[in-house]
């Protein structure tokens, strides 16, 4: 099993735990950090293998282009991944979404600051003198 490992890294520059932490988790240790080139490669492997309808290769490249923080590329290949019959890729493409309308939420309670300088302004137009203190001259 070691053989194949090793007969790996001299064929494809990597760890096979590299590429996988390329592919899904984030970033990889120093010593088998999948350098950007190699990474869109990769990507690009994996989306011609999609489209010729392996749906792993699918979940793959959602998996990468989530890594980069471009969810909405992910969950479309997350979908393509899931209409394959990936289960991972029906998981990983509610996740994001999950979390989307999480933030989503969370952006809605928020309370509206209003602007300080806009609430000094109209209490000094109505004679409010400390008000007026605040008020910052407009140039």
């Amino acid at each position: 099993m070691r053989l194949i490992g090793w007969l790996f890294i001299i064929l494809v520059g990597a760890s096979p735990l590299a590429l996988a932490n390329a592919a899904t988790k984030g970033p990889a240790p120093k010593k088998d950090a999948v350098s950007r080139e190699k990474k869109q490669q990769l990507k690009a492997k994996f989306t011609k293998s999609c489209d010729a309808g392996i749906s792993s290769a699918c979940n793959l490249v959602g998996a990468i282009y989530n890594q980069e923080g471009d969810t909405q590329n992910a969950k479309l290949f997350f979908k393509r991944a899931c209409d394959g019959g990936v289960d991972t890729g029906c998981f990983r493409m509610q996740y994001i979404q999950y979390w989307e309308d999480k933030a989503a939420e969370e952006k809605a309670r928020q309370p509206v600051k209003p602007d300080k300088q806009k609430i000094f302004e109209a209490r000094c137009q109505q004679g409010d003198q400390e008000a007026c203190k605040h008020v910052k001259p407009t140039s």
